[in-house]
């Protein structure tokens, strides 16, 4: 077996890290980094359950919740911990949000539009591809945001065939 740090195995320093930049650097905010929900039913009825919450929240506890906030709470709250969103939801009585957030968050996860990761040269050596979120998220890593961009356009570009140089 290889070892890493002072005798500890390799596998398990990595998955320390992993753990580490999804928890530390990431925090609540990892969801940011899912792709879009292909199912645009999906996208709406989240729209409308962001809508509910906020009402809610807005009524029950004369706070005003950000549009975006709420959003993403209900997208994401599948991969947040707890404790991920209390921070995100401070100065609410937690319990009683959290409550409301589960009755209308979705129950199961969407199938989303795959994760383009552009880092620069600091980020690219880390194993983001390794994070728990992504586990069940299409992601890869581009060259840059420009390279990803025309790959896109050359995709929407129609494409001709010669059927005598075909086989």
């Amino acid at each position: 077996s290889h070892f890493g740090r002072a005798g500890v195995p390799a596998e398990q320093s990595l998955e320390d890290m992993v753990e580490r930049l999804e928890g530390d650097w990431l925090g609540p905010w990892k969801g940011l980094l899912l792709g879009c929900p292909v199912d645009d039913k999906y996208r709406d009825l989240i729209k409308k359950s962001a809508t509910q919450l906020r009402e809610e929240i807005k009524s029950t506890h004369k706070v005003e919740l950000d549009e975006f906030l709420s959003e993403y709470v209900l997208d994401c709250y599948s991969i947040l911990s707890e404790e991920h969103l209390t921070e995100l939801l401070s100065g609410l009585p937690i319990s009683e949000v959290l409550s409301t957030v589960h009755d209308l968050a979705p129950s199961a996860a969407p199938a989303r539009h795959p994760t383009l990761l552009a880092l620069g040269p600091d980020l690219d050596l880390l194993p983001w591809e390794s994070c728990k979120v992504y586990r069940n998220q299409p992601i890869s890593r581009v060259p840059s945001t420009n390279f990803a961009l025309t790959l896109q356009m050359l995709r929407k570009l129609p494409v001709k065939l010669n059927k005598e140089e075909t086989f």
